[in-house]
Formats: C-alpha cells, structure tokens, sequence
C-alpha cells in the first residue's frame, strides 16, 4: 500500500510537469517520499522542500506539490493499524500538562471524530492559530450577551460563539501532537490561560441578562468554576494526572448544557436564571467539597505509601 501511493505521488508531479526535472530535484523528491510514508508523524513536504529546494526553480508548482501531499495525508488514512497515531495523539506525553484524561461521556464519539478531522486539517492551519482563535469567541460572547439584554435572540450567536470555541479548544492540542509540532507547554499555558478568559466572557455575558441584586450570585459562581480548575492544576502539580473531566462530566458536556440554558432563555425568558444563580453556586460548592476530600485522601496515601518504600530502603 505504501509503495503504491508513493509512487502515484512521484506520478502526479511527473505526468503534469510541463518542464523536464533535473536529476537532483527527482532524487530529492523520491527521498522526501520515501521519508514521509516511513514516518510515524504527519509529513509536511511543502515545508521541508522550502529549507532544502526551491521547486519552483525545478519546474514543480505548488499545486502539483499539493497533489503529492494529499497522497501522503491519504496514506495516514489508508493505514488500518492506527495505534502509532492514537498513541501520539492520546498516549503518554513527555509534559504532564499535555496529556488530559477526560473520561466525559461523549469522548469515544470525539476520538472518531478526531481520527476523521486531523488528517484533513489544511496545511497552513496550525495548532497556535486555533489556541490563538480561543479570545475572539470570548470577545464575541460577551458581545452578544450585551445585545442579548435587549434581545434574547443573540443568544442564538452566542451559541456560535460556544461551538466554534468547541472545535479550536480541542483541536488545537491534537493538531499539534498528530504533526508533532512541539509547543507543548506554551500550548499548555496559552491554551489553558484562554480557557480562564472564555469562562469569564460567559458569565459577564449572562451578567447583561440579570439584574443588578443578582450580580453577587454571578459572583459567587465564577468563584466556584475558578476553584474546579485550581483543583485540576494542583491535583496536576501533585499527581502528574491532567485530569479535565469530573465523573462522566467533562469540557464538551459542559459547552452542550451551556448551549441548552440558552436555548431555554431564549424561549422561556431569563426569569429562572435568577432564581437558578444561588443553587448553581451551592451545587457547585457540594461538588468541590466532595472532590477535594477524594483529592485528600489519594494524596495522603501516595505520601504514606512514599515514606514507607522511603523507611524500606534505608533498612535494606
């Protein structure tokens, strides 16, 4: 299968070459095949021809280069055995912070979707431009919270805002493992510095929609969701576990019932989102407390279990 996609690769740039290659440009193109279907990781030959030839000079434009890569991103397609793919994409990564154990209950679904979208990511989006697309759909949220306090139907463009945010945020760290792009840890605090910012514009944008006694609420809310993401990063920082999901509810659980309170706004009015701030904190308060006594209870028997391989060894 390899061999037969190379070489229909090598035959798209040749049968449509209107001037002859040189012998030099044939053998670097036969290399860069070679390289990119033995290759574990995606093979951007556009980038790497750039740094070592120009192929314009050798008579090869850029579409016909674009055939070539498509013939390559097809052979990721075409492999049945995909654990090398899912390991780099899912495995264990070098930096904690890059590795998430999500287990929210649509996240066999996202994996498919995941293993379709990746290798049809265009060439000239990468992985930061998706993290760096993150504040503009806050910016929106909070935008069209403000119109919506004039006009419910906004609404509607603030769910927009929430599902395109669902396809940067958890495609940007997976484009960038699957081409091994290598910025794990600015990925790591980008994206993660980012997400604090689309949790805010969510609630500043639903604070244009109550009124002003009701603002200490939206207060005590924010407060609650900032402590769920304090205690994954210190639960990170103790265990090397990046755990983002709480039971079978996760980051893509949450932006759907996100999606379902506005719906239900738009429809029913903003009258039960009042009444509802209070007890979302109080839930809110009863989850942490729960987490934070199993995060307790782990930690101390990791300590114990430490100090007492710790007491062994000195005896041995």
């Amino acid at each position: 299968m390899r061999e037969t996609l190379r070489i229909s690769a090598l035959r798209a740039i040749l049968e449509t070459n209107p001037r002859p290659i040189n012998i030099s440009c044939l053998r670097h193109l036969q290399k860069m095949c070679a390289n990119s279907f033995e290759s574990n990781s995606s093979y951007d030959l556009s980038r790497v021809w750039l740094s070592d030839c120009s192929y314009s000079r050798c008579g090869i434009t850029n579409f016909q280069m674009n055939q070539m890569q498509r013939e390559i991103d097809a052979s990721e397609l075409a492999k049945h055995d995909l654990s090398d793919w899912s390991a780099r994409v899912y495995g264990q990564q070098p930096f904690a912070g890059a590795g998430k154990t999500n287990t929210g209950f649509l996240v066999p679904l996202e994996r498919k979707l995941a293993k379709f979208i990746l290798p049809r990511m265009p060439r000239w989006l990468e992985t930061y431009h998706l993290t760096l697309l993150t504040p503009v759909w806050s910016i929106g949220i909070a935008f069209f919270g403000y119109l919506a306090a004039s006009n419910l139907h906004w609404l509607w463009m603030t769910n927009v805002m929430i599902v395109l945010h669902y396809f940067t945020d958890h495609f940007d760290g997976k484009l960038g493992k699957y081409r091994n792009t290598g910025l794990r840890k600015w990925g790591f605090y980008m994206d993660h510095l980012f997400d604090y910012g689309f949790l805010c514009s969510i609630l500043i944008g639903y604070s244009f929609l109550i009124p002003q006694k009701s603002i200490f609420s939206m207060l005590l809310v924010l407060c609650v969701m900032s402590a769920f993401m304090f205690h994954t990063f210190l639960m990170l920082a103790a265990t090397d576990e990046f755990k983002v999901s709480f039971s079978r509810f996760g980051p893509t659980e949450l932006r759907i019932a996100l999606l379902v309170i506005n719906a239900l706004l738009v429809k029913f009015g903003t009258r039960g989102l009042n009444g509802a701030l209070p007890w979302v904190a109080f839930g809110g308060v009863i989850t942490l407390s729960i987490l934070a006594y199993i995060a307790q209870r782990k930690l101390w028997q990791i300590d114990m279990q430490a100090k007492a391989e710790a007491e062994e060894s000195v005896r041995e």
